[in-house]
């Protein structure tokens, strides 16, 4: 079980999914549901995010898109170079060494 401070986080990065997801931005979708995923591999919500946001890419790209088309992207979501709505690199989110004994 993840302690109270990790799933404080995974609660926010969850928020920040359905915000990004409410304004069908799919590749922030995708590595925002990795970032927890990460954290908590049995996230069942951020697995069920990270494949909409995958499937959303695979229907744009086999149907002629770009894989994003609001947002211009050229592949899928990437974890090693997340980008915002204006293709500007994201800053990585820090997360907090946990205290010795967790």
């Amino acid at each position: 079980m993840a302690s109270e401070r990790i799933q404080r986080r995974i609660e926010r990065l969850l928020d920040q999914i359905d915000a990004a997801e409410a304004s069908g931005d799919w590749p922030v979708v995708g590595n925002l549901a990795r970032d927890v995923l990460d954290v908590d591999p049995d996230a069942v919500e951020a697995a069920a995010y990270l494949r909409a946001a995958e499937k959303r890419f695979s229907d744009a790209v086999s149907s002629g898109g770009s894989g994003d088309g609001e947002h211009g992207a050229t592949g899928p979501p990437s974890p090693a170079s997340p980008r915002n709505a204006a293709g500007e690199r994201n800053a990585p989110a820090a997360i907090s060494p946990l205290p010795a004994g967790e």
